[in-house]
């Protein structure tokens, strides 16, 4: 893990990196942000010296920030430093959001008629979730608060649970509690500048490791996560979509895959206010998808493999959660 000197560079105003192996690496803070456009991107010369300044004045010797401590044109690094990030905000001693969009002095943020940006974006729902320790400051770096003290306002403005965003119970436990569809809603209206990111970003939370193919697109990198999550849970709810084309109406006999085409179909306007899903407690039912043709015609055939008698337990319905 490459981390910022951050006493030396206030000391000295001399940017220095530091590599540090698991389980060796020593108390960090950790940025988190957003890019604009062009005309607002905010500069390595603003983000690094606030961020340093702000670690050291919290206890903190080193910080991390991921425009400078991922080296972007190795592949191999780029890949293993987003398999690892969510546990590097989840690790870290606190996390520095920086609201690049946001100049009022005051948190009001879940009383405006637009989010703020950072709010809408596809890596920030891990940055707020994984960290337990989280302060935010405005765009022109005046401290607003910390999550702990805005958390209900945050709850009302991203729907998820204040529990989960205070640590209330260890965060993997936590974060098991909620149903694979449950979890997909809370990343369905987030947008990313890579496409595939906006799956990229969602690893961590589901605690799925897998390569990362930039030009793949986001429909290729959705279909392989959502099939690692497949091998790795028997939450039933990851088929609990609602389809896209149901405005427009679809054809009478038209097949289409098991799987959720996008993240939009998770969205909790879209699906049915009394869904049913439920959640076997033993992890151990598969689904197999089969692809065949018949007089030229093709279909896909579902099949559900369930080996457990166990009695299910109910996720939490969409209405639940609104």
């Amino acid at each position: 893990m490459n981390l910022i000197n951050a006493k030396k560079y206030v000391g000295s105003g001399r940017l220095e990196l530091s590599v540090f192996h698991e389980p060796n690496i020593p108390q960090y803070a950790i940025l988190s942000h957003t890019w604009g456009n062009k005309n607002e991107e905010v500069t390595f010369s603003e983000l690094i010296p606030k961020s340093c300044h702000n670690a050291v004045d919290r206890g903190c010797d080193y910080v991390w920030i991921d425009t400078c401590c991922i080296d972007q044109s190795s592949s191999a690094e780029l890949s293993y430093g987003i398999n690892s990030m969510f546990r590097w905000y989840k690790n870290s001693s606190i996390c520095i959001v920086y609201l690049a969009d946001y100049h009022d002095q005051e948190w009001r943020i879940h009383t405006m008629p637009r989010p703020c940006r950072w709010f809408t974006r596809g890596w920030t729902l891990q940055e707020l979730i994984a960290p337990k320790h989280v302060v935010f400051f405005n765009a022109k770096w005046a401290r607003l608060g910390r999550k702990k003290d805005l958390v209900d306002s945050i709850q009302q403005i991203t729907k998820i649970d204040k529990g989960l965003l205070l640590h209330d119970s260890p965060l993997r436990e936590s974060l098991r509690e909620y149903s694979i569809s449950h979890k997909m809603a809370w990343a369905s209206n987030r947008q990313t500048q890579r496409p595939e990111d906006r799956v990229y970003s969602l690893l961590g939370i589901f605690g799925i490791c897998m390569p990362v193919l930039y030009g793949e697109g986001v429909s290729g990198a959705f279909r392989r996560l959502q099939l690692e999550i497949i091998k790795e849970t028997s939450d039933m709810s990851i088929f609990a979509w609602g389809s896209q084309n149901n405005s427009q109406g679809s054809k009478p006999h038209s097949f289409c895959s098991i799987l959720a085409e996008s993240l939009e179909q998770f969205q909790f306007e879209k699906r049915g206010s009394d869904l049913g899903w439920y959640l076997p407690q033993e992890n151990r039912t598969r689904a197999l998808q089969v692809e065949i043709k018949i007089g030229g015609n093709e279909a896909r055939l579902c099949i559900l493999i369930d080996s457990t008698q166990a009695q299910p337990s109910r996720c939490p319905r969409s209405q639940d959660v609104q």
